[in-house]
């Protein structure tokens, strides 16, 4: 869990990259989701970022440049604002759920980053609607834990 520190330093520039993807791609695209991962071949980080834009009806996936039809979904999915998510605050709060420098990360499917709404809810029933939230698979010694951590005080919730 201590690569999740160097996420933030890593942040900016993935993002950037991100970003000017999607503008290049539609004026009016907006962040609606991220997964953060290992590259496939090297230690690289990959900021997959997923933008919608309503004028065009797709999606684009910021690291391949892949477009695709929206759902009907995503137009209801909330932007997703990264201004105050730290990757660090999720290895604290990792750990005081006792989750140590042992645990891992699953690495096939990362660390997923989504804003939740009443109408567009991301992760279990009992988590609050409004907010933004990691979503981890969390392999240890017992198996792996699907945890859904709420990015602005370390909530842990998960499905029952």
């Amino acid at each position: 869990m201590g690569d999740l520190r160097a996420l933030d330093a890593a942040r900016d520039a993935g993002m950037n990259q991100a970003y000017d993807a999607a503008r290049a791609w539609q004026s009016d695209a907006r962040l609606i989701g991220l997964r953060v991962g290992c590259g496939l071949v090297g230690a690289d980080i990959r900021w997959r970022a997923t933008f919608y834009s309503k004028q065009a009806g797709t999606l684009l996936i910021s690291d391949t440049g892949e477009v695709s039809v929206a759902p009907a979904e995503a137009e209801r999915r909330p932007a997703l604002v990264l201004d105050d998510v730290r990757f660090a605050n999720l290895g604290r709060w990792l750990a005081k759920a006792s989750l140590n420098e042992a645990t891992v990360v699953d690495p096939v499917s990362g660390i997923e980053i989504r804003a939740s709404s009443e109408e567009a809810p991301f992760g279990p029933p009992d988590a609050p609607r409004e907010g933004i939230y990691f979503h981890v698979a969390i392999v240890d010694g017992t198996g792996v834990k699907d945890l859904f951590v709420n990015a602005a005080d370390g909530t842990i919730y998960r499905y029952r």
